[in-house]
């Protein structure tokens, strides 16, 4: 009997911490750990064949330039945007677009922009969720949005090149490319005092975007943290 309710109360105490600081959101979401980046490689990156991966990658340097003209600071409420950096193509908008979007709170305009799985599209749905629950984040502070080209994710490590791969096959992606967003950000204190998984400050996220068909306009599909490239 004391065996059972040990274990009933070590449940309840797992739950509960499960429950701070709100759903987790696509900012907070940990990629899973694969089995190709955990086990020890057969073959060096050199001598794999990654043209699966490299046929679809968007030529980014060649993406047509956009004539936007961002905001520098924008405003909703209680809440601020602020982009340091322009954006150079529709790639880069479109994730300048998903941190405005979240700070408008148009999380119907936040959708329209989310493809992937279905987790990665419950991740995004979190936001709505949490921010009717008064939790969500006071500033983006966006320091640079860079589309990354081709040659960087050749010259990445197998792990990394097997997630991309998974995920676009997952995804069905025909066509793909991963942008790079410098930014920070700063909790309101509702989500302060909720102990949020990470703590205020500058980190780095990739973004995998694409298109499920040839010319369809591109969604983003799975986010990466610091350390991915």
């Amino acid at each position: 009997m004391k065996k059972i309710y040990l274990l009933l109360l070590i449940c309840a105490i797992t739950l509960a911490g499960c429950s701070e600081g709100g759903k987790e959101t696509a900012e907070e979401m940990e990629p899973a750990v694969t089995e190709e980046e955990t086990a020890e490689p057969e073959k060096t990156v050199d001598d794999r064949d990654w043209s699966a991966l490299y046929d679809g990658y968007i030529d980014v340097e060649s993406l047509p330039a956009l004539d936007v003209d961002l905001e520098k600071e924008y405003v909703c409420d209680d809440r601020t945007l602020i982009m340091e950096d322009s954006v150079d193509n529709d790639l880069e908008y479109t994730v300048y677009k998903r941190y405005r979007a979240i700070v408008s709170a148009d999380f119907d305009g936040l959708m329209e922009l989310v493809g992937g799985s279905g987790a990665y599209k419950i991740a995004n749905e979190n936001e709505r969720k949490n921010f009717n629950e008064g939790l969500y984040m006071k500033e983006y502070d966006i320091h640079g949005l860079t589309a990354v080209s081709l040659d960087e994710i050749k010259e990445a490590g197998a792990g990394t090149k097997e997630t991309l791969l998974s995920d676009i096959e997952e995804c069905g992606l025909v066509s793909y490319a991963v942008v790079r967003a410098d930014l920070s950000w700063k909790y309101n204190e509702a989500q302060l005092a909720a102990a949020p998984q990470l703590p205020e400050g500058r980190y780095i996220r990739y973004y995998l975007l694409g298109s499920a068909e040839k010319d369809a306009e591109v969604k983003i599909c799975q986010t990466y943290w610091d350390d991915f490239l």
